[in-house]
């Protein structure tokens, strides 16, 4: 996290670890803006190292598990669990687009098809890693889009009968 933000990307990074073995097998970080490409959140970029190293294919995805600084978010939910990834723990919770409970409880959702719950424990590391946002959200982000001007739009309070 703390390389994402020295490179002004929000400070989200993740490892995954072998269950058996405690032994780190791929780290990542967010390259959103780096580059240019709006799913390159750390999970992804770790799991994209991973699989660089070993093929797809040839990972145990269900022994691993992962460590990220912040919940992952509603697309980072639905991959971990679509490859089987099934234990996660994060420091602190995603309250506009988390996928572990803290907007939608994709992790655990028994409607999706796809492979078991993915088990998710939330508060680990907690302060750091609401440190690190804050002190990414307290500079100006040069990445981020202009705002629109809202002039010249009235309220409208009349609402229309059905």
């Amino acid at each position: 996290a703390e390389e994402a933000l020295n490179a002004n990307e929000i400070p989200v990074g993740c490892v995954l670890v072998c269950k058996a073995t405690e032994k780190v097998l791929a780290k990542g970080r967010n390259r959103t803006n780096e580059i240019k490409n709006a799913c390159l959140h750390a999970e992804f970029d770790a799991i994209e190292k991973l699989t660089m190293v070993i093929p797809a294919d040839q990972i145990g995805w269900n022994s691993i598990k992962l460590y990220v600084t912040v919940e992952p978010c509603l697309m980072c939910s639905s991959a971990l669990r679509q490859i089987g990834i099934n234990l996660v723990y994060f420091g602190c919770s995603n309250d506009r687009f988390g996928g572990c409970g803290g907007v939608v409880s994709i992790h655990n959702n028994p409607n999706l098809i796809f492979s078991q719950a993915l088990i998710a424990f939330g508060g680990y590391r907690r302060q750091e890693a609401i440190i690190l946002l804050r002190k990414f959200y307290i500079t100006e982000n040069t990445n981020a889009p202009v705002p629109k001007k809202k002039t010249g739009r009235m309220l409208k309070l009349e609402i229309p009968d059905f």
